[in-house]
């Protein structure tokens, strides 16, 4: 039902592009049922003609910079992602940032946007998280636990953070606090073999 109302949306939405093809909330409202569609190359196509009679627009800039990552372009959502920061420096601005940086292995860029994303947005778990996972992966550890320990405090009943707060920790030779993120990983859900096989 979902689906064939998106697709009814889109179709109205083309339709109304065909009568007034120069409104510009067409083509990006074109855009997001596209990308929530998965038809990439259309969102792409529709948020690149609202861009085309507005370019001033931080959010259509933004959009279009998380479908290049999703089409595995972070090249091109870098660029996009920069353009929205350059409008409206939003702590999710930042983050999309982060996370193309983090898709093409450029961790230090990766770091430094998570952290401008941070001072906007302190309270945005997901952030934090991704910050810890950054640093976990240069094995920048006591760091890592730090970002996961913030993650843990702002969402504490994700099995994910704890997980990943525990490894960091074992990572670190901190035994004894890798033991108690695991138990609080098995806690939230006793079934996570990921998080069994390890002796508490």
């Amino acid at each position: 039902m979902e689906k064939n109302q998106n697709i009814n949306g889109i179709n109205a939405f083309q339709e109304s592009i065909r009568l007034n093809s120069s409104n510009v909330s067409v083509w990006y409202n074109l855009g997001v049922a596209s990308a929530h569609e998965g038809n990439l190359e259309q969102a792409i196509e529709a948020y690149e003609r609202a861009i085309r009679i507005n370019p001033s627009i931080a959010d259509t800039w933004n959009n279009l910079g998380v479908v290049y990552d999703e089409k595995g372009e972070p090249g091109k959502a870098i660029d996009a992602f920069m353009m929205a920061i350059k409008l409206n420096p939003t702590a999710f601005s930042w983050y999309n940032l982060g996370i193309a940086y983090s898709l093409l292995d450029q961790h230090t860029q990766a770091i430094g946007a998570y952290q401008k994303a941070i001072r906007i947005g302190p309270e945005e778990y997901s952030i934090w998280l991704s910050l810890g996972n950054t640093y976990n992966k240069i094995e920048a550890f006591p760091n890592a636990v730090k970002a996961y320990r913030n993650a843990a405090r702002l969402k504490p009943n994700d099995e994910t953070i704890w997980y990943n707060l525990g490894n960091a920790y074992s990572n670190n030779k901190d035994y004894s606090q890798a033991v108690r993120a695991y138990r609080n990983a098995l806690n939230i859900n006793p079934t996570d073999t990921s998080t069994q096989q390890f002796p508490l």
